[in-house]
């Protein structure tokens, strides 16, 4: 697992391919393959398009569209979690068992009444700040296999910090610490539970 904090929106592609459908994924998906890289594509609530991925199912259909390994997703556990119906534990222990998860994109949010609505804020990666457990989604991706690379995505302007709401760079540098803590606490139990 690797954690940074910087990363780039591929809404506009994600897009693209959803209107031209599995046979141009084909297409867009066999280049990888000769090399090492994996294409990895993103379910962002921007999209500039109508259609979009947002639950379990069309996560699969994405990924049986070109069935290859080079093939994948970007996660986003805050824009899978928008559907409280969402089990995304349950999405993300799956589709890193299958490989198909190359990049995750970290984040916690806070429904503002549960149960009742769907809105949300964003809220700081600590799990006790939010409506998800940053620790039980790390810990789905570590028990599948996960072998992708993690960004903590959306942070408060803190400490006087300005710049593009939403996306304060101390604090996703805070919740990239808390990560990759968490991280290392799973490392080091799955070595005990295997001395044991």
């Amino acid at each position: 697992m690797r954690c940074f904090a910087h990363g780039g929106d591929d809404g506009r592609i994600f897009g693209v391919l959803l209107e031209l459908g599995a046979t141009d994924l084909v297409e867009y998906h066999a280049v990888p393959e000769v090399g090492a890289s994996k294409e990895a594509i993103r379910r962002i609530h921007e999209l500039r398009v109508d259609a979009h991925v947002s639950d379990r199912d069309d996560l699969d259909w994405l990924c049986r569209a070109v069935d290859s390994p080079a093939n994948g997703i970007t996660l986003c556990c805050g824009s899978i979690a928008e559907e409280p119906a969402n089990d995304v534990y349950a999405i993300l222990g799956e589709f890193s068992r299958r490989g198909r998860i190359h990049f995750v994109h970290m984040r916690n949010i806070r429904y503002l009444e549960p149960g009742k609505s769907k809105d949300f804020y964003e809220a700081p990666h600590l799990s006790r700040e939010g409506s998800l457990d940053v620790w039980r989604m790390c810990r789905a991706l570590f028990e599948n296999g996960f072998d992708g690379y993690i960004r903590p995505d959306h942070g408060r302007m803190i400490w006087g910090e300005t710049g593009r709401p939403g996306y304060g760079l101390f604090d996703r540098a805070l919740g990239c610490t808390y990560i990759n803590g968490i991280w290392e606490t799973l490392e080091k139990d799955a070595v005990l539970a295997k001395e044991a």
